[in-house]
This record gives structure tokens, C-alpha cells and sequence, in this order.
């Protein structure tokens, strides 16, 4: 069920992600290299840690943690 679940997650992001208007935009394309190294890195040691301390709640945690630096980056526009 939860694979199931993020999977779907996955594949509605790709396609977002993915959509020609939004990868057109110039400020788009000069955010995703930088941002995308720096999630990744997080991710890689975010997942393991929440996994062990968290077991199968760590996909919420992540999402919680995604939400909260989301909301702290847009009070600073």
C-alpha cells in the first residue's frame, strides 16, 4: 500500500515537473540544477536516518520536513 502510494506521488511530481510551459521558464531552469543537488544530498541522508529512527512513518516525516523548509523559503519572498 504505502509503495503503492509513492509511486503515485512520484509519477503525478514527474509529470509536473515535466511539463513543457514550466520547464520553459528561465528562472525555472536556473533554480532545478542547484536545488536538485542539494535535495538530493539531503535525501541520501535524510532517508536512511528517518527509515531507522522512524520506520514506516519516515515517508510522513520526509513530507513534514519537505513542507516545513517549503514554508520557511516562502516567507523570504
Amino acid at each position: 500500500m504505502q509503495n503503492g502510494a509513492i509511486l503515485a506521488i512520484v509519477a503525478m511530481t514527474a509529470a509536473v515537473l515535466l511539463w513543457p510551459r514550466l520547464r520553459a521558464l528561465p528562472t525555472w531552469r536556473a533554480m532545478v540544477t542547484p536545488l536538485a543537488s542539494i535535495i538530493g544530498s539531503g535525501f541520501l541522508i535524510l532517508g536512511p536516518l528517518l527509515q531507522a529512527a522512524y520506520g514506516k512513518f519516515a515517508p510522513l516525516v520526509m513530507a513534514a520536513l519537505c513542507a516545513v523548509a517549503w514554508g520557511t523559503a516562502a516567507g523570504f519572498r
